[in-house]
């Protein structure tokens, strides 16, 4: 691990997707997921929650690279940073019908999403590396989950604490679509007096 002084310093002209990692080892999608020009994150389960394997950081200036990837714990499980570092925002949707009925004007775009640990929960990854600093939302709550901006998300093939797998579903392909106007959309949402707090 190490950290970078200019979180939005990451080369926007490539395109990202996911990598197809089903048959690979965590280590393995870790450095996949890498070369795909994501960022990887350890994490492990205590006391039945997950939390980061790395301590006294900040996700806005962590950068994983593929030495240190080479020196993770064999217990460790890997995930994707969001957060300005990063240029990736999930919604970490755990009530689909919440989220779907949830009425407002912010229009998400088809993305790359994963099933998660909870029953009929997904994640939803978008690529924010366009978004200026102060459209950047807040992590916080949105109707039906999260929007997860500061943080990470566990990804295949990672095994939620209650034993299930993390999956990538190809219903969209795997192409992580620029987050576009929902970004400054969230903000709007985030900065209304209605807005669930993070």
């Amino acid at each position: 691990m190490r950290t970078i002084p200019n979180p939005s310093g990451r080369s926007k002209a490539r395109k990202l997707a996911v990598p197809d990692v089903t048959v690979m080892s965590q280590k393995e999608a870790a450095h996949a997921y890498l070369d795909a020009g994501l960022m990887p994150h350890p994490w492990r389960v205590s006391k039945g929650t997950k939390v980061s394997c790395y301590s006294g950081f900040q996700f806005d200036t962590i950068q994983e690279t593929h030495e240190s990837i080479d020196e993770w714990k064999r217990n460790w499980q890997c995930g994707l940073v969001t957060s300005r570092a990063s240029g990736l925002i999930a919604a970490d949707i755990d009530d689909r019908d919440a989220f779907e009925v949830w009425e407002t004007d912010i229009d998400f775009p088809e993305t790359a999403w994963a099933h998660t640990g909870h029953k009929g929960g997904y994640h939803l990854l978008f690529d924010a590396r366009e978004l200026a600093p102060e459209d950047w939302p807040t992590q916080g709550n949105i109707p039906g989950g999260q929007i997860k901006t500061n943080g990470f998300i566990a990804v295949e093939p990672s095994r939620h604490p209650n034993g299930r797998q993390y999956r990538w579903d190809g219903q969209y392909g795997r192409r992580v679509a620029p987050i576009g106007s929902a970004g400054q959309g969230l903000c709007g949402y985030q900065r209304s007096p209605g807005s669930a707090p993070g």
